[in-house]
């Protein structure tokens, strides 16, 4: 029993060193302010993984000794910093990212749900001609009573039937 057991740790001892890895962490911020940036992230080509900064600005990455690997630091509205480095033992790296270039406003505009609560047509559902064209069409036409049972509180009379249930009406 006590050669499995030592066989058993001689082997895991062996393969441990030959996948020994190394810690890349440090600080992500703000090269104008010093403020750490929260959700930077960080990717390592080679591995095709990466991590992202916490809410204090750390990110950690362990990646294998005595590799040269590519990392690349970004962050939406900031500059991408990439960097080569060899590694053979844990390497505590801050990074301060610039801002890039300035992101043009993006309005998104859409009917309010509170338009709807302030008209003075209560229960009232419209079906535009885009809705109606997104349903499949059977033989070219799209059939506005199946298009009207998608609603809510529609329901069909039962099948072989064409009358619709409308419920509160």
């Amino acid at each position: 029993m006590k050669f499995y057991i030592t066989l058993l740790s001689i082997l895991f001892f062996s393969i441990s060193l030959f996948s020994q890895n190394a810690t890349i962490s440090g600080y992500i911020k703000d090269a104008e302010s010093g403020e750490t940036i929260l959700g930077a992230t960080v990717y390592v080509e080679e591995l095709e993984d990466g991590a992202v900064s916490n809410e204090y600005g750390f990110y950690s990455l362990a990646v294998p000794v005595n590799d040269s690997i590519h990392l690349s630091y970004s962050f939406t509205g900031y500059e991408t910093i990439e960097t080569v480095l060899v590694v053979t033992q844990d390497i505590n790296l801050d990074i301060e990212l610039q801002y890039g270039e300035k992101l043009t406003t993006v309005v998104v505009k859409a009917d309010s749900y509170q338009e709807t609560l302030n008209s003075t047509q209560m229960s009232v559902e419209k079906i535009s001609m885009e809705d109606a064209k997104l349903l499949p069409a059977l033989f070219g036409e799209v059939d506005i009573i199946k298009t009207l049972q998608l609603k809510p509180g529609i329901t069909t009379g039962g099948e072989g039937t064409s009358g619709l249930n409308v419920r509160g009406g």
